[in-house]
């Protein structure tokens, strides 16, 4: 029976047999600060939700941990170079990618990050029959996300429609990412596949709406994540908080939050078998909405 402990240990035991595994020792460090933030003996586990969340769907073997590894590489290279773009200092209290290696190098590494992952879906499709379906659906993925991004750096949105929508093709689009590969695995804990990866979806946009909060990098005497209107913020613009410039409250975009984080939470009790490994899921994907 698949539990959170059991799955984080073993995500925790292929990221470190994959860090172990780089001969550059550059590398090695660059790798170890982007998963554990500089912190190999306390791993954040929050940033690896997505491929835990994997593994829970699609059950432990070597060609999940793969995936899940794959998942986590994107994720990770995408946070490297919005980080630099957005000019943020900081990523949860400590220094982003780019301010710590600089520019260059952070364009380089989520490039070879990138390669990584995409190597790994070949190994995958070659060794377990995937016939080419993870790399499609991951690169199908990759340009909804990049092309989310584009689109919000050329025009700023100024209204909920463009900003959920935005926050469906980018994070949305990861976390349906999670489900499609999962689908390619036989599960017995997902009973409807397409509802799955539409669930999914949903979590993510909740997930971005929190994390567009979090991104405000909070006082540390301030535990409510939506803070001030006057909290300062360096890419405020380009985040949820342009919205209160068009007549939006805070408690406005605090309800937005909880519905969005209900409705998806309610969807994904609906595609998902009874069972220990279903409260597992539900716990996760609760703790991934809600903080």
């Amino acid at each position: 029976m698949l539990n959170i402990d059991k799955v984080q240990k073993e995500l925790k035991n292929e990221i470190e047999i994959f860090l172990n595994s780089i001969s550059d020792e550059l590398q090695r460090n660059q790798m170890c600060f982007v998963f554990y933030s500089g912190d190999r003996k306390n791993p954040n586990w929050g940033s690896l939700a997505r491929g835990s969340l994997f593994l829970l769907l699609a059950g432990l073997g070597s060609g999940q941990v793969l995936l899940a590894r794959t998942i986590e590489l994107i994720h990770h290279a995408s946070l490297i170079l919005d980080d630099q773009i957005d000019r943020a200092h900081t990523r949860r209290g400590k220094p982003a990618f780019w301010v710590k290696y600089g520019p260059e190098e952070s364009i380089l590494f989520s490039h070879l990050m990138l390669v990584m992952a995409i190597k790994n879906l070949v190994i995958f499709d070659s060794t377990y029959d995937g016939v080419g379906h993870a790399q499609s659906y991951t690169l199908e993925a990759m340009c909804h996300m990049a092309d989310a991004e584009l689109e919000a750096r050329q025009i700023l949105f100024n209204d909920l429609e463009t900003y959920l929508s935005r926050a469906h093709r980018k994070t949305g689009t990861l976390y349906g990412l999670v489900g499609q590969l999962a689908g390619l695995i036989p599960s017995t804990i997902i009973s409807d596949k397409n509802s799955c990866i539409s669930a999914l979806r949903m979590v993510g946009v909740a997930h971005q709406i929190l994390d567009d909060f979090l991104d405000a990098e909070l006082p540390k005497q301030q535990s409510n994540i939506f803070i001030s209107h006057d909290a300062e913020k360096e890419n405020r613009n380009r985040s949820i908080y342009r919205l209160l410039e068009y007549g939006f409250t805070l408690n406005q975009l605090k309800e937005l939050h909880e519905q969005h984080s209900y409705k998806a939470i309610q969807s994904l009790n609906q595609c998902l078998c009874n069972g220990p490994e279903k409260e597992v899921i539900i716990s996760l994907c609760e703790k991934i909405c809600l903080g």
